[in-house]
């Protein structure tokens, strides 16, 4: 008996077949979770070389959402097994480049800043800043006048 859908009996036998991906690319939510199911974890266990753990499962898990999604306009080519494990390589190596500039931007501005952060008092500043505004709007006029002028304000 042949299968209502020849791309499934050709998954079993030859995972790279274009035939698995006019599955995928026909929307059958069969054809992909098995795809799914058969890569996820070594696609994880490779990712894992270059990502830590939990970055790796989320880069897999992002790549096989965006392979759904964009499935119709891919072109995957011969082997379906050699795109997910280069997207997979490609998606940490962006993963690692992000994280690099994420902490290069960080150092710059903890450089730029560590002056205030390391002063206890910067902290203190707004309110007390605030404490002496509110202080000085409460003298009277000719005292607050005098004030603002020893600091050299007008």
């Amino acid at each position: 008996m042949k299968p209502d859908r020849p791309y499934i009996a050709d998954y079993r036998r030859d995972d790279t077949s274009e035939l698995l991906w006019d599955g995928i690319r026909a929307g059958d939510t069969g054809v992909f979770s098995r795809m799914f199911l058969q890569y996820y974890s070594p696609l994880c266990e490779y990712a894992s070389k270059f990502v830590p753990d939990s970055d790796a499962e989320e880069i897999v898990q992002d790549m096989m959402v965006k392979l759904w999604e964009d499935r119709e306009y891919l072109f995957i080519g011969k082997s379906v097994k050699t795109y997910l494990f280069r997207s997979v390589r490609n998606r940490c190596y962006n993963s690692i480049r992000d994280g690099r500039t994420r902490e290069r931007i960080h150092r710059y501005i903890g450089s730029r800043t560590r002056e205030y952060i390391d002063n206890p008092d910067y902290y203190l500043y707004d309110d007390v800043a605030k404490a002496i505004e509110k202080a000085v709007e409460e003298l009277p006029e000719k005292y607050r006048e005098t004030f603002r002028l020893s600091r050299g304000g007008g």
